[in-house]
């Protein structure tokens, strides 16, 4: 049955992975921040992280499996995140990637249970800041949040966001830049997303 209205044709615009890594992880973030919208700074940077990790690992970008891996992974790799990664609040050994090579060593690793390997592998930034923040709006007690500069020399750690951005950006360039290879059969011209226009 006909509504008389004139349909409206959707044309799809195709974003990619370099141009949302340059416009909402690198320009609108620093919009948010100017705008002094803190807390929503910090979220996005957690959850960006694991953005550069899902780049950076072997893995199908869309996988779910192993966000903790890939969180650490982009800590461990990206030279500008790397302090982040040995904040000592928690134990931490390095992530791996699971290329083509080690996947079948790997199979036998990962017969533990989830839970033994994330207690395993768990690494302090990854449970109080990107969980913590994501899941409950709010990180844990073991880290305070500033607006300013990082100070790692505190009994409480205190990460500062203006130290964090800078940070954050330094390692979006890097892959930006080329400066690192990204995972199994991934290019940041590749499609991520598509937006529509009336």
């Amino acid at each position: 049955m006909s509504t008389g209205k004139t349909p409206t044709y959707i044309t799809q615009t195709p974003v990619s992975f370099k141009k949302f890594l340059k416009d909402h992880y690198i320009d609108e973030l620093k919009t948010i921040i100017d705008n002094k919208h803190y807390f929503l700074a910090f979220l996005v940077i957690s959850s960006g992280i694991e953005f550069l990790g899902k780049l950076l690992d072997d893995d199908d970008f869309f996988s779910n499996n192993g966000p903790r891996r890939k969180f650490n992974l982009a800590l461990e790799k990206l030279e500008p995140l790397n302090c982040y990664f040995t904040l000592g609040l928690r134990k931490t050994k390095p992530a791996t990637n699971t290329t083509a090579q080690n996947k079948k060593k790997n199979k036998k690793k990962n017969k533990k249970s989830e839970t033994q390997d994330q207690n395993e592998v768990d690494t302090s930034f990854f449970e109080i800041i990107r969980c913590g923040i994501v899941h409950a709006s709010c990180p844990e007690p073991e880290l305070i949040l500033s607006e300013w500069e990082n100070d790692f020399n505190a009994d409480t750690k205190v990460v500062g966001l203006n130290s964090l951005y800078n940070d954050f950006v330094k390692a979006c360039n890097k892959l930006l830049n080329g400066e690192l290879q990204l995972g199994e059969g991934k290019s940041l011209d590749d499609t991520l997303f598509y937006t529509s226009n009336k």
